[in-house]
């Protein structure tokens, strides 16, 4: 399994987790709405972070046909193809940020020579994440939000959506 594949199961593995700790949609999580994680009570326990994941798990199906789910398997999918489309991370020094994105944080450093702009390396793989979720809202990307939010958009649909935005990425499937 490479990296790209990895990252893409373990970043599906943490939506769901976020999910089932803040009582978000997974929807909510991919779109940065979700709830503060708790710092007291049974969810912390391994049992309880256990529980509320099957339970999440089990919903997924059910409400991802409803539209009210963003938490598809195509989404998973869509995302480790983008990330192997933009090679961060694992084919460049861009640390912690497998999209690429260009947005400064603390601490983040700007990589220089790069043919992409002004490319991050972030300290933790949360600062990657939350400057990737504060680039998607800055309203340059609505047509990726879109997609992620419906969660059923097929990899071909969802690379066309990437195109059709700055980010950069270019179309792909």
């Amino acid at each position: 399994m490479n990296q790209a594949v990895s990252f893409g199961l373990l970043f599906g593995g943490g939506i769901l987790l976020t999910s089932a700790l803040t009582d978000s949609s997974i929807a909510d999580v991919l779109t940065g709405k979700a709830g503060k994680v708790p710092t007291k009570g049974s969810a912390l326990s391994v049992a309880g972070v256990g529980s509320a994941v099957t339970d999440a798990a089990s919903t997924v199906g059910a409400s991802s046909s409803t539209g009210t789910n963003a938490s598809s398997s195509q989404n998973v999918a869509a995302i480790v193809a983008w990330e192997k489309q933009e090679g961060g991370n694992w084919n460049n020094p861009a640390k912690y940020n497998p999209l690429n994105t260009t947005q400064q944080e603390p601490g983040s450093i700007t990589l220089t020579g790069s043919a992409q702009g002004h490319i991050q390396a972030y300290t933790s793989w949360q600062q990657g994440l939350d400057a990737t979720v504060a680039t998607l809202h800055n309203g340059d990307y609505q047509p990726i939000l879109d997609a992620l939010t419906s969660g059923s958009t097929s990899v071909g649909a969802f690379g066309q959506a990437v195109g059709s935005t700055p980010w950069g990425t270019g179309a792909f499937s």
